[in-house]
């Protein structure tokens, strides 16, 4: 069963195509890692997804359906949170660094579910024990945390709204190795809970992580499959570039 299908989406900037005819079903309960270089394309098909992109953006065909409905004239205001989450890369300049983590928690939860403060503070304490984090770091600022901290705070902060699928655009890329694999192994214990498509350019990583591999280059997807398959016997030129690199 698929949650998101992308069928035959071509998208421009203004009059240059930055994705070409992309095709790609997302299974339910899977780790899709979507590996590329910078420029790529794959975190502009994350933004696509929930129309994040720039006013100067325009999909020229194609669709994107969720659970088999169509996004492409949804709103997506409706679609984020609750029912796609997005870990972003730099998850720290999102939050508001005059307000406690706990604020954030209660904003969120009251404005998709009108939870009260308490309410919401004894379903973020539950989140972020999952994380690793007692309940003091309700307490504190953003600009107190650190990277990795913040990360794990992003994502008790996505999954506190149970989304049906969440949208990592390289979370661990500015994370020291350690760091990095504690949120990688994290993902990996939270695939029971939803559907993940993670975005990488590190081949390791898409190695590490996922169930399906899908390899983008110049906006075109160029090679996709299961991640033993894609690894033992990689097709195009490129993925097998990017395997050497991965062994």
């Amino acid at each position: 069963m698929s949650v998101l299908e992308y069928k035959n989406l071509t998208l421009a900037y203004k009059n240059h195509e930055t994705l070409h005819h992309i095709n790609l079903t997302i299974p339910k309960n899977e780790i899709t890692v979507i590996v590329g270089q910078s420029g790529s394309g794959k975190s502009t098909l994350l933004k696509a997804t929930i129309s994040l992109l720039s006013e100067d953006a325009r999909l020229v065909e194609g669709d994107i359906l969720f659970k088999g409905q169509s996004l492409r004239n949804e709103d997506l205001n409706n679609y984020r949170g609750k029912k796609i989450g997005v870990i972003f890369q730099n998850p720290l300049t999102y939050f508001d660094d005059f307000h406690t983590v706990e604020y954030h928690f209660y904003e969120t939860l009251h404005y998709h579910f009108n939870y009260t403060k308490e309410k919401s503070k004894e379903i973020a304490i539950s989140y972020l024990k999952q994380m690793g984090l007692d309940e003091s770091i309700l307490q504190k600022y953003p600009y107190e945390l650190s990277g990795g901290m913040g990360q794990r705070v992003m994502i008790a902060l996505v999954l506190c709204l149970e989304p049906e699928l969440i949208l990592a655009d390289e979370p661990t890329s500015n994370l020291d190795v350690v760091c990095q694999k504690e949120i990688l192994d994290l993902i990996l214990s939270l695939k029971k809970q939803t559907t993940f498509v993670f975005v990488t350019h590190n081949i390791q990583v898409a190695k590490y992580l996922g169930d399906q591999l899908v390899v983008i280059k110049d906006g075109h997807i160029i090679e996709q499959g299961l991640k033993d398959e894609l690894f033992n016997n990689p097709k195009h030129e490129y993925t097998q570039r990017l395997v050497m690199k991965g062994k």
